[in-house]
């Protein structure tokens, strides 16, 4: 019979946060580490985070709560952040999750969103 551990490790989603990358710099952080290492007890995710000295948690409480930090993100199944990524940081083909406050001007939402849609889609959107 196979291990369960190890057939529970494989299906665990890894969720990087996202050191974030926006001007003027946000000391937010979308969980804390405290969520961080809740969050890998009760569901089946694994969690890193991405170093940043502007974060409102320092990277040792992370660390303290069991949470592992990576610079490259690139093997997460989810990137998590507070605003939106810069478009020169995004990496393609990943999942993000942000919290950014929508503009009440939708004409500058949808130049805002534009770009992010371009660089996901490709070639699957067509300018109106």
């Amino acid at each position: 019979m196979p291990d369960s551990t190890v057939n529970s490790q494989k299906l665990k989603v890894k969720i990087g946060i996202i050191r974030e990358g926006k001007t003027p710099p946000d000391a937010r952080s979308p969980l804390t580490p405290e969520q961080c290492a809740e969050a890998q007890v009760e569901l089946p995710v694994r969690i890193v985070v991405e170093p940043s000295p502007l974060r409102c948690f320092k990277d040792e409480e992370f660390v303290k709560h069991g949470i592992h930090l990576q610079e490259d993100l690139s093997d997460c199944d989810i990137l998590l952040g507070v605003k939106e990524v810069p478009i020169d940081k995004l990496i393609p083909g990943k999942t993000y999750l942000f919290f950014p406050i929508p503009s009440k001007n939708r004409l500058i939402t949808v130049h805002f969103c534009w770009p992010f849609w371009r660089k996901i889609f490709g070639s699957l959107i067509t300018k109106c």
